[in-house]
């Protein structure tokens, strides 16, 4: 018992550490110190090293395999992501319906929770989907007057021109680099999120299904 209970604080802790590192390590207070170090080491010097130890141990040609498939997996749409996730909600939904049904209801578990699990999956994967094959708001030469809602204010938006689509961006849109189309509202780039073929942008159109 002891065991498990030092490696879950171990891990806790680890975990913190890094995500402390990850989000203030380029700050200006830790920028020249130990975790601003760390985090030159975690985001740039680790993967050189791994790169280098490749290099020697499997040769350029392999090398050069896995770059193309890490750049495929993080800068491309791809279905990795969206598999994960169902491979992690639809299994456990099986696993729980399996063991978890036949014992409901008891003394402490009344008979609704049945209904209820089924319910809140069913909602789950129908906004899943409904994400997923609804237009996240793409702008094109024929409909970018229709995102025209916020003002160019000089402020905060600026007119801008994007050189890929061709157009000059509404305010408040991005020209996402994934998708490799501008879109309007964006707030990120989701690879949970597959369109046909697969991840895509989350912006205007989805922020009522995913709740703003």
């Amino acid at each position: 018992m002891i065991g498990w209970a030092v490696f879950l604080a171990s891990y806790i802790g680890s975990a913190l550490m890094l995500i402390y590192v990850l989000l203030f390590g380029q700050t200006q207070f830790h920028r020249d110190g130990v975790v601003g170090r760390c985090h030159v080491f975690v985001t740039s010097s680790l993967w050189e090293y791994i790169g280098c130890l490749g290099m020697r141990l499997c040769g350029p040609r392999v090398v050069a395999c896995f770059s193309c498939f890490g750049n495929y997996c993080c800068h491309k749409p791809n279905p990795f992501m969206q598999l994960i996730y169902l491979g992690l909600v639809l299994p456990g939904f099986y696993i729980f319906v399996k063991n978890a049904f036949p014992l409901i209801p008891n003394a402490y578990v009344p008979a609704y929770h049945k209904y209820g699990a089924v319910l809140s999956v069913a909602i789950t994967l129908a906004s899943f989907a409904l994400v997923s094959f609804s237009d996240p708001g793409t702008i094109t030469k024929r409909n970018v007057n229709r995102y025209n809602s916020y003002p160019l204010d000089n402020v905060l938006y600026f007119e801008k021109q994007c050189q890929t689509c061709g157009i000059s961006r509404p305010a408040r849109s991005k020209h996402c680099r994934v998708c490799n189309k501008c879109v309007a509202v964006q707030d990120h780039h989701c690879p949970y999120v597959p369109p046909l073929p697969f991840a895509r942008c989350a912006a205007l159109k989805q922020h009522k299904q995913v709740g703003e």
